[in-house]
């Protein structure tokens, strides 16, 4: 409640007082998912999910290579854990978690030109594409859509000064996601029977916009 995107009005906390410690909260849970132990990971997610709900604590988190770091855990536990052994909750919440954790990040794709960078250079479209095509449980598909979409749609803010810098948008996302497969992925979803509510009321939005946008 002391960063300033979470403040009310009628209820204010000096931001320089939790400046320091969310970030170093922060600092500790990137340097966590640096382990490739599923206890590292399990012991931070569930506090990343709480905290990453803030503007200010997702721009902490990507700023020092969390998107990179989450990437890196979906495909290791999407190669490993989930698609050569038995699936079983634990690993399966893991998924979640994480792709929720990018999900969350990836609103802040258009005004962010570093945030959009560690999207398209850490392997995060890679990690989504390979989820939505394993479709290891159904709400770690609705995040995963929904983080690509937001990806797709991605409209950046050109009055940042980017003349050095490529452009990054949602085509280059896109080219991306057709080369990894995606428009079969969704065309194979839309035949699927689903039962989770949430991925139902989103499930037109979400593939009706990748196959306009894909093909």
């Amino acid at each position: 409640v002391g960063c300033p995107s979470r403040q009310s009005q009628s209820f204010r906390i000096d931001y320089s007082t939790v400046r320091e410690p969310l970030q170093a909260l922060l600092s500790w849970i990137s340097s966590q998912l640096q382990s490739s132990s599923g206890s590292s990971v399990s012991l931070v997610t569930p506090t990343l999910m709480a905290l990453i709900d803030c503007k200010e604590a997702r721009h902490m988190f990507a700023a020092s290579g969390g998107i990179g770091y989450l990437s890196k855990h979906l495909k290791r536990k999407h190669g490993g854990d989930v698609s050569r052994r038995k699936r079983n909750d634990v690993s399966v919440q893991q998924l979640y978690e994480l792709t929720f954790a990018l999900w969350t990040t990836s609103y802040e794709l258009n005004s962010t030109y570093s945030i959009r960078a560690a999207f398209a250079d850490m392997g995060a479209v890679k990690a989504l594409c390979d989820l939505v095509a394993s479709a290891p449980r159904e709400k770690v598909v609705r995040v995963a859509l929904s983080s690509l979409c937001n990806l797709a749609q991605c409209k950046p803010d050109y009055s940042e000064a980017v003349e050095i810098k490529r452009r990054i948008d949602g085509s280059v996302f896109l080219d991306d996601m057709i080369a990894c497969g995606l428009t079969k992925s969704v065309d194979l979803l839309k035949q699927r029977r689903w039962t989770d509510e949430d991925l139902l009321e989103g499930m037109l939005f979400d593939f009706e916009t990748f196959h306009k946008l894909l093909k």
